[in-house]
């Protein structure tokens, strides 16, 4: 709306010097007319010949052109001034325009990396599940009575209903239970890759949790998604094993040294 009152004022700033100009040409004119006529003569001013009328008339015109001059200078500015308004109104409302641009695309932006989000977290909820089927296998495969191990039967089954129910982390929970309980980091290795079976199982943990990580790391913009994957029960699963994974007895080193 002030650019509008800026305009309308402009313009009539612009006619009143216009007209000023015109009327002050006109008396100037009026003023030529009447000195021709009623002083010199029309008659006396057409005999004086070329060289004095075209004399006269260069000196009378001469304020005119001085003055249509000045007013078109003004005019020019003026105009010079409009143009100016006009850019500086069409930056701003470029500006405007990018900064809204900015925000949309902010927020197109945020939108999609909470899509991500939501799909990553409906996708941790069945790697989960898969990462505690593997735990679960290799919880058995050492505490199984058959397998030399002092966790009953029933026991396990209650572990693998708790999974059923949607207790995702029961059997890592084992796992680190079976940790503290032993006598230190070989017998945590063994728990983990005395035997082929049970290094299976590992290495097919480890594959999956570093993919969720890695996966995890693509639509998480404050690390906090990262965070928390690795603070859960089976983020402290895995970094034991890794803590664990050089402590394989020297016999077993050996063997692993002379199959390489």
């Amino acid at each position: 709306m002030n650019g509008d009152l800026d305009e309308h004022s402009s313009t009539r700033d612009s006619t009143w010097l216009l007209w000023l100009g015109l009327s002050l040409t006109a008396f100037w004119v009026a003023m030529q007319l009447y000195y021709i006529v009623n002083i010199i003569g029309l008659r006396n001013f057409v005999e004086e010949g070329p060289p004095s009328v075209g004399g006269f008339l260069e000196g009378a015109f001469a304020p005119l052109a001085f003055l249509w001059l000045v007013v078109g200078f003004f005019l020019q500015r003026e105009e010079l001034q409009r143009s100016s308004r006009a850019i500086d109104l069409q930056y701003q409302e470029m500006r405007r325009a990018s900064e809204h641009a900015e925000v949309q695309a902010r927020a197109i932006a945020g939108s999609e990396m909470h899509a991500r989000q939501e799909a990553f977290l409906r996708l941790a909820q069945l790697i989960h599940q898969q990462l505690a089927t593997s735990l679960g296998l290799l919880f058995m495969s050492s505490q199984m009575p058959a397998f030399g191990g002092t966790v009953p039967n029933e026991e396990l089954a209650a572990m693998w209903t708790q999974l059923g129910n949607g207790d995702a982390f029961v059997f890592a929970r084992g796992i680190m239970g079976a940790h503290f309980r032993g006598d230190g980091a070989q017998d945590t290795w063994a728990l983990l890759w005395s035997t082929p079976i049970r290094a299976r199982h590992t290495e097919n943990f480890i594959r999956i949790f570093d993919r969720m990580i890695e996966r995890a790391r693509g639509c998480d913009a404050d690390g906090l998604l990262v965070e928390t994957l690795l603070g859960s029960t089976h983020g402290q699963v895995r970094a034991l094993m890794d803590s664990v994974r050089g402590f394989a007895p020297p016999a077993t080193r050996a063997q692993t040294l002379g199959d390489a």
